[in-house]
C-alpha cells in the first residue's frame, strides 16, 4: 500500500476529524501554496518534504475523535501509528506529527522550542 493510502486509510479511520472534504481541502490549498512559493524561489525543499506536508494536512483534525486538545491528540494518533510509522519512516512520522500539532497556534511555538530547543519562527 503507498503513502496516500495509508494516510487515507489512516485518516478515514477518524473520519479526517471534520470530515474528508475539510482534510483534502486544506491538502489541496497547502500543497498549492508549496508548489508556488517553490516556483518562486522562496524554498528548496524536494518532494519528501511536499508528501510529509500532504500527509498533516490531511491528518491534522484526526484527534477530533479522541481528546480536547485536538492538535496534541492528532500528534499523538499520528507518533502512536506503527503503519504511519512504517511508511512514512522515523523522521517522516514525526514531521508529520509536529506538522499537524502546528497548524493553528503561536504558543505551541513555544512549546516546541521550549522542548527541543529549536526557536520557530
Amino acid at each position: 500500500m503507498g503513502l496516500s493510502n495509508v494516510v487515507v486509510e489512516f485518516g478515514r479511520r477518524y473520519g479526517f476529524g471534520r470530515g474528508q472534504g475539510h482534510a483534502f481541502k486544506v491538502r489541496d490549498l497547502v500543497l498549492k501554496i508549496f508548489d508556488e512559493m517553490r516556483r518562486l524561489g522562496l524554498h528548496d525543499m524536494g518532494s519528501k518534504e511536499r508528501l510529509w506536508l500532504e500527509a498533516a494536512a490531511l491528518l491534522h483534525n484526526v484527534g477530533v475523535s479522541v481528546g480536547e486538545e485536538l492538535h496534541e491528540s492528532s500528534r499523538e494518533l499520528i507518533l502512536s501509528s506503527e503503519e504511519l510509522g512504517e511508511t512514512l519512516g522515523y523522521l517522516g512520522l514525526r514531521a508529520v506529527a509536529w506538522i499537524a500539532f502546528f497548524h493553528r497556534a503561536r504558543e505551541k511555538a513555544q512549546l516546541f522550542e521550549k522542548v527541543f530547543g529549536v526557536k520557530v519562527e
